[in-house]
């Protein structure tokens, strides 16, 4: 972990900004991915109920 610390403070500030983008760009995709399945999900259920 420390390796990794010292190797981000040696970053300068546009790298800094590249990489926080790219991390909140994966935050992003995965929320959404997780949201997609939730909506599958609840539509799936409701076509069973008017199934049955």
């Amino acid at each position: 972990m420390t390796m990794l610390v010292n190797y981000v403070s040696k970053l300068s500030a546009e790298d800094k900004k590249k990489i926080g983008q790219w991390a909140s760009e994966k935050r992003t995709e995965s929320r959404k991915r997780k949201n997609h399945k939730n909506v599958v999900a609840k539509i799936e259920v409701i076509k069973r109920r008017k199934a049955i």
